[in-house]
């Protein structure tokens, strides 16, 4: 069928039309796949004819729809059986074919649904390739209502919807500008009413804010003046090239056209800068400079963090002034302390903090101490509402250096971060592939520079004291320790870092010895906080924080340790009371803790909430026995509002329970690898850039892995094989020549200085 240069064609043998339309830029023909779809035979014939087909043409932009009947993980599954091979042919075939599955699914999380509403599964989708997703990178889809089928309609929109206004950018190419470093010395060194404030952190704030709005008006400046000289320099080349054409070109030409190109070749390098810092690949710092490749990143994050649509009250909203409402209002009432009174836990058992420690943790601030937390900060870090970079403070250091110092020791006199500068904007970082609601979404917050230095040299001096008072049972974030030597239990709070008590933590140091000046300094950074959530880039409006501790902050982590280890005494205090018993196996030094009855250990979690306001995460949990009957585990877990599981299962990411000697208990490492080579498109990267990524994030995925098991030589060969395809062509089913030897490939390189 021929429909104005658009040909839809089929082999009979495997399809039959019913019916088919025509009209202006679409063809649509309706019919039946011929053959047995269910089994997985034929639909790998199927995948494998559509692969070929879209390989024929790699650089179109492909979009490949409709019910595939299998899913690709067990989450797309609910209360029917999980086909682990059907899903790893059908990923493969998504591998294979260059095809991604980042087409966002709104409205629902299932696509099909049977008679009795007993089994769901997302069995239709949008299937995309790096073309589609480059010329309409903010396309969605949404499960529309079903009526008479099974399946629900899915629809592909690929319109943008104006969210409001953005935070203005500031990208660390500008910094080379010297227009840049005259305007920031000419404008800081103002002497403007609004200046004279008696905190100096308030000052600094000012100051910031005034150079932003100077920096916003240069660059819009400099950019109307750069589209004109490239313009300009793309004609110039342009018209020496048609000279060169006819022969009629001197040597004076050819040596300014090579000026022409550096000038436009330097443009363009700044141009790739601002994409990478968009992209933020950490993995690359000087590596690859192929724009298109960065572009793909920056889409793909931009897709990602998009919110088209979200269930608030049972309804699917798109409206943009009502997701930013109900976003206001959800995270408002999140961050609000309920219970600002709450019971006191009171331990002789927390460990205390020496003397000297407290002495030394409250010391004046040295100018290189604060000098020292800047320059530990990221450099490429998304920033707060003031946009500046940690890079533009290391940058123009020697121009606003002196200001910073005084800001924290205003701080350090006055133990209180203002207000109006200690507001941060939350980012919604998605936890599940289709998020319908705001639970779906993890909050991080962007700190502003300046709250973010302050913070920052209170964590670094505030971790060098931990290993004084953290237990030996708590592994994260301490140096020294590592997550793999704690793997016995693990306790999973709900939105723990969103829900921690001011009070409660505050209590918690106070009994560790921690001095008055210290914890105001900690109760100075929390209790002035303000934040806006930003809704595709647009801010909602502010409101104050009234507990947690804000994900993106430099002390977060550690105050965190801090009040888990509430819950550590609290376990100590209990096994003293005979609630549950230690047991001490062959070859330990200390007693692991070991209840006797599920409900003691609920109830001490239950007391620990009430205290600190952290909350078991039950829906998270899982309740699994060893040489104890289903039935009772099921009991059990009924009892605990939780779900039961078997041996062997997955626990911090390591399997717990299974011959780690069989190749199939590696299959979830294998297919985390074919899940980052779907992501990455190895035409748009050049041979180093392929090289680093295959060093950079391939060779370090099984690090947590392998730290614990030994992989069997068949685990190996395939990682290393998947890897060696996709530096020689990008695709895991290539059949290119490897010109070099694999272990050439990826030896360590090293520098020879030939003394001679």
């Amino acid at each position: 069928m021929i429909s104005k240069r658009r040909v839809l064609h089929w082999n009979c043998d495997h399809f039959k039309v019913l019916s088919s339309a025509k009209g202006d830029g679409f063809i649509s023909v309706f019919g039946n796949w011929l053959g047995n779809n269910e089994k997985l035979g034929c639909k790998k014939l199927l995948w494998e004819n559509i692969t070929k087909e879209l390989l024929k043409e790699p650089e179109a932009a492909w979009v490949v729809c409709g019910d595939f009947n299998v899913v690709r993980t067990a989450e797309e599954r609910k209360g029917s059986y999980f086909d682990a091979n059907g899903a790893r042919s059908f990923n493969n075939f998504i591998l294979n074919a260059g095809l991604s599955d980042d087409v966002r699914l709104g409205g629902r999380k299932y696509t099909w649904m049977n008679a009795d509403c007993t089994k769901l599964s997302k069995l239709d989708r949008f299937l995309v390739n790096t073309e589609f997703s480059t010329k309409w990178p903010l396309s969605s889809s949404l499960a529309l209502t079903r009526i008479l089928s099974d399946h629900c309609p899915i629809l592909l929109d690929s319109k943008s919807t104006d969210f409001g206004p953005t935070p203005f950018k500031l990208f660390n190419s500008w910094l080379e500008n010297p227009e840049l470093e005259e305007l920031v010395q000419r404008k800081w060194n103002e002497n403007l009413v609004e200046f004279e404030v008696f905190s100096k952190v308030e000052r600094l704030s000012r100051k910031l804010r005034h150079i932003k709005t100077s920096i916003k008006a240069w660059r819009s400046q400099v950019k109307r003046e750069k589209g004109v000289e490239f313009d300009s320099l793309r004609q110039k080349i342009a018209a020496i090239d048609l000279l060169a054409e006819v022969g009629n070109i001197d040597g004076d030409q050819v040596k300014e056209r090579v000026e022409l190109m550096v000038k436009l070749d330097d443009m363009v390098s700044k141009e790739v800068s601002e994409i990478k810092q968009k992209a933020k690949t950490k993995w690359l710092q000087d590596g690859d400079d192929n724009s298109r490749f960065f572009h793909g990143i920056v889409n793909s994050k931009l897709k990602s963090s998009m919110i088209h649509g979200l269930n608030v009250n049972g309804s699917w909203v798109t409206d943009p002034e009502k997701i930013k409402e109900a976003a206001h209002e959800f995270f408002e009432k999140k961050f609000e302390e309920s219970h600002p009174v709450r019971p006191t836990l009171k331990s002789s058992l927390f460990k205390k903090i020496s003397e000297e420690q407290r002495m030394r943790l409250e010391e004046p601030f040295p100018v290189n101490e604060v000098k020292s937390a800047v320059w530990n900060c990221g450099y490429n870090k998304a920033p707060g509402q003031m946009v500046f970079t940690m890079e533009f403070i290391r940058k123009f250091w020697n121009i606003v250096g002196n200001e910073f110092y005084e800001a924290v020791r205003f701080f350090k006199s006055n133990l209180r971060i203002n207000p109006g500068s200690n507001s941060s904007f939350i980012t919604l970082v998605p936890k599940v592939s289709d998020p319908l609601s705001l639970t779906d979404y993890r909050p991080i917050n962007l700190i502003g520079c300046v709250t973010k230095v302050i913070s920052k040299v209170l964590a670094e001096r505030f971790k060098g004291m931990l290993n004084s008072v953290i237990s030996d049972t708590q592994c994260a974030f301490i140096k020294g320790r590592s997550i793999i030597d704690g793997p016995f239990i693990v306790i999973d709070f709900a939105k723990a870092f969103d829900t921690l008590n001011w009070n409660y933590l505050d209590k918690v140091l106070l009994q560790m010895g921690f001095g008055d000046k210290w914890r105001a300094w900690i109760q100075g950074c929390t209790s002035t906080a303000k934040a806006s959530v930003l809704i595709n880039g647009s801010p909602t409006k502010e409101f104050r924080l009234g507990k947690g501790v804000r994900q993106g902050d430099p002390l977060a982590p550690f105050l965190f340790l801090i009040a888990a280890e509430g819950l550590t005494v609290a376990m100590k205090e209990a096994q003293l009371a005979n609630i549950f018993k230690g047991v001490r196996p062959e070859h330990m030094d200390e007693e692991l803790s070991i209840f006797q009855y599920a409900d003691d250990k609920f109830s001490i979690l239950k007391c620990f909430e009430a205290c600190s306001s952290l909350k078991i995460n039950m829906t998270k949990s899982r309740l699994t026995g060893v040489a104890v009957s289903k039935d009772e585990i099921d009991r059990f877990a009924s009892r605990l509002k939780c779900k039961s599981d078997s041996i062997p299962f997955t626990y911090l990411g390591l399997p717990v329970g299974g011959n780690m000697n069989r190749a199939s208990n590696w299959q979830t490492l294998v297919d985390k690898f074919k899940a980052k080579l779907s992501g990455w498109k190895a035409k748009t990267l050049s041979t180093g850039g392929r090289l680093c990524l295959c060093k950079a994030v391939l060779g370090t995925l099984g690090t947590y892995l392998f730290s614990l098991y030994k992989a069997p030589n068949k685990v190996i060969n395939a990682l290393e094989s998947l890897r060696c395809k996709f530096f020689w062509k990008g695709n895991a089913d290539s059949r290119k020549i490897s010109w070099v030897a694999w272990e050439k490939v990826i030896r360590d390189k090293k520098i020879v200085v030939d003394s001679g």
